[in-house]
């Protein structure tokens, strides 16, 4: 007995150390698309996860838009260590005049965690602030060490007020000065920190390009094409292991060749039968030609073979029909071999692309994989989001897969078990 207990415990390490590395192999590329996924837009190309803006344009060699209210203004493009920097000088008028900049920046601010101004001016303080698509502004107040020198002035974005503004679709970003009277500044850039992690992404998803639709669909196709594989495969690998009729063997061999079958040779007459149907672009076309695998039933019908058949004999004895025998009896002792049939069945038809592609021609009707496809082109490969994309539509499959990992390990190790 203890021979036999050892034995199975070093099958069961031996199990274990073969699925370790394949589950390693499995989960770190998930990891790794969901830590890209969770970084902000346009991160992967920035700088030291910075985005800058520069006060004067050296791709069109135009200043950036400073204004003067109620006064006289004076703008010098200079050149600082190889840099090209914006020196503005200002003479109010009056009280109540104001030097404005203004900056195109259209950005989500839930990307960002902080600003910095890198300056050297004689004021005192000044005004930052944004600016919205509806025209919704949010400023705050900064405190400068007045000289010649040049400084970097950090501002928490918590610093303002940002519920007074949408902060996913910003326009602009300006500054404001009122005083001194008569001052200079000289501005290098505005640099504006990244956030290290962002639930953005997936809001930017969830919310454009039909993903919503293209996630449904996935998911409703999916469940179908499962279902009728687990029910269709059961009855016929029943009906190969458990009954006698015409033919079984020959039946049961060109079952097992069409195994051997690949799907891009069946791809053309499946579309002709698809298209004289009538069911192209419709549910029917994606779920109907699934219903039934070649390989589901080989698997059924070799685990329904290996299950006694004393069980079957003593409840048609006992007068039981075979579907009794076969929904009371056979089903409930077949959950291993159901799990690994669905969850084979719902990630194969989860990820497939060439038949949704080739047999829908609408956006309402597309899946997961083809979105996916056109998703890349939509947004010019922006990895943040494409990512985000990508993760949200592994989600299902590892849920199926731990919901039926205890059955699939149980199927694994039910010939093992017996055996021992």
């Amino acid at each position: 007995m203890k021979v036999k207990r050892r034995r199975f415990v070093m099958m069961n390490w031996m199990l274990f150390m073969i699925i370790l590395p394949l589950f390693i192999a499995v989960v770190a590329p998930f990891f790794i698309i969901l830590k890209i996924a969770l970084r902000p837009e346009a991160l992967a190309t920035s700088r030291d996860h910075e985005f800058i803006i520069k006060p004067f344009d050296q791709s069109t060699q135009r200043p950036s838009a400073w204004e003067i209210h109620k006064g006289y203004i004076q703008e010098n493009i200079l050149n600082l260590n190889g840099q090209t920097l914006s020196s503005i000088s200002w003479d109010f008028d009056s009280q109540d005049s104001f030097l404005y900049w203004n900056h195109p920046y259209k950005q989500n601010l839930m990307n960002f965690d902080k600003i910095i101004l890198d300056i050297a001016t004689n004021t005192h303080h000044l005004v930052i602030g944004f600016t919205d698509i509806h025209d919704h502004n949010v400023v705050a107040d900064v405190t400068i060490k007045p000289g010649h020198e040049h400084q970097s002035i950090s501002i928490p974005l918590n610093k303002f007020d940002l519920t007074k503004i949408d902060v996913e679709n910003v326009k602009n970003i300006f500054i404001l000065i009122t005083e001194p009277a008569k001052g200079t500044l000289l501005l290098e850039k505005i640099v504006l920190k990244y956030r290290s992690l962002t639930l953005a992404n997936f809001k930017d998803v969830l919310s454009t390009a039909f993903f919503g639709r293209y996630f449904i669909n996935s998911v409703f196709i999916s469940i179908i094409v499962m279902l009728g594989n687990i029910i269709f495969s059961m009855m016929a690998g029943f009906a190969f292991a458990a009954r006698s009729f015409p033919l079984r063997r020959t039946f049961f061999l060109a079952t097992v060749m069409m195994i051997m079958i690949p799907m891009q040779v069946l791809m053309i007459p499946t579309f002709i039968l698809v298209q004289n149907l009538g069911w192209l672009n419709t549910y029917k076309a994606l779920t109907i030609p699934f219903l039934l695998s070649p390989m589901n039933i080989f698997i059924m019908k070799e685990y329904i073979s290996k299950i006694p058949r004393d069980y079957a004999e003593a409840a048609l004895v006992d007068g039981a029909s075979y579907f009794t025998i076969f929904f009371k009896i056979i089903l409930p002792m077949c959950k291993p071999a159901i799990a690994v049939v669905g969850i084979n069945t719902f990630v194969t038809c989860w990820n497939s692309f060439l038949y949704p592609f080739i047999l829908t021609n609408t956006a309402q009707m597309r899946t997961l994989p083809v979105g996916l496809a056109l998703y890349i082109g939509l947004f010019d490969l922006d990895w943040s989001h494409l990512m985000a994309a990508s993760s949200l539509s592994a989600l299902p499959v590892l849920v199926v897969f731990f919901c039926f990992q205890n059955q699939i390990i149980e199927g694994m190790l039910y010939g093992r078990i017996r055996h021992i």
